[in-house]
């Protein structure tokens, strides 16, 4: 048993981990309902909703345990917070034979397996960018531009810190100047949006999901960052000549697809491209209000969770015959 503030820690930390297992089971059951409303969005709505909703069982426990730090302490050992209407009673004291123990075991074996999938994969991808440096050769002209001197047709945008472009030779040889400059501005709008970047957030959030769930969720997270990167680049020319090439470098790549192909640049699906060259002739646009009114949905529901922690703790405490 322990008692004083490292008990309080220890059963709020307990709280923040049965709140995200409760978070994680609702979830795994609206994943599909959430997938199909992603397809009725335009890309920058999905990127709002996927990256939100992943990002539940870590922010709904951090706000939770946030509004701890301004909640009162009484002198019986409730743990008391007014503006969220919750009041834990015997805060001040930790059982290692309580239930309290489970909860904690296991929301720290979840998120240590999460963080460490993530480091893994954020390792293995940074080990495939220093290969792609070394291999490459730096445009003399275009700071951030990289030449791989190979046959096999494929451009990419990697690196975390420092984005880079890398585009193969085959590729450019078989792509008018027109052509070339359209695969340039897309891979150059991917480093604009920091799309690297939050795409290592979004698997950061997804971590904390079975495989089977994440990787729909990242597929077409990363879908959306295509599809805003196609209408970036259709600005200066016509969408019909960006869907054209497209399709062209989509073919090329396919036709020579690399056994040592790093994970980044993965083949594009044939469902993918038809959403991808529907979206840029057919543009679904964002709207100011569906985004301002996903934002205050997801805060609410992150609000909504944490003031449940209370009855979440009564709730088992009653199932177990605490009282």
């Amino acid at each position: 048993m322990i008692f004083g503030n490292w008990a309080v820690c220890l059963n709020l930390l307990s709280m923040a981990s049965l709140l995200a297992l409760a978070l994680g089971i609702v979830q795994l059951a609206l994943v599909y309902p959430v997938r199909q409303l992603c397809g009725h969005l335009a890309p920058e709505e999905q990127k709002y909703l996927l990256l939100g909703w992943a990002s539940l069982p870590w922010l709904s426990p951090i706000m939770a345990l946030l509004l701890s730090t301004v909640s009162t302490l009484e002198a019986d050992g409730t743990l008391a917070n007014s503006a969220m209407r919750f009041h834990w009673h015997h805060a001040d004291w930790f059982l290692f034979d309580s239930w309290h123990m489970l909860p904690l075991i296991i929301g720290a074996l979840w998120l240590a397996t999460g963080i460490t999938r993530t480091g893994i994969r954020t390792l293995h991808q940074r080990k495939q960018y220093q290969q792609l440096k070394l291999l490459s050769s730096p445009d003399v002209t275009k700071q951030g531009l990289n030449w791989l001197p190979t046959e096999q047709s494929f451009a990419c945008t990697a690196g975390l810190i420092n984005p880079q472009v890398f585009v193969a030779r085959g590729l450019a040889k078989q792509l008018s100047p027109e052509q070339l400059g359209i695969v340039l501005v897309h891979e150059q709008v991917h480093i604009r949006h920091l799309d690297n970047q939050s795409l290592s957030l979004m698997n950061l959030a997804c971590s904390l999901y079975p495989a089977k769930i994440a990787q729909p969720m990242m597929n077409c997270f990363a879908l959306a960052t295509e599809q805003l990167a196609d209408a970036a680049a259709a600005r200066s020319v016509s969408a019909t000549e960006v869907a054209m090439t497209l399709v062209k470098v989509t073919r090329l790549n396919r036709s020579s697809a690399p056994e040592d192909c790093p994970a980044f640049l993965t083949e594009i699906e044939p469902h993918s491209l038809q959403i991808r060259v529907n979206q840029l002739l057919n543009p679904v646009s964002a709207s100011n209000w569906l985004n301002a009114g996903l934002l205050t949905s997801l805060l609410l529901i992150i609000l909504g969770a944490v003031s449940s922690v209370d009855s979440l703790h009564h709730g088992v405490e009653w199932m177990l015959g605490h009282g």
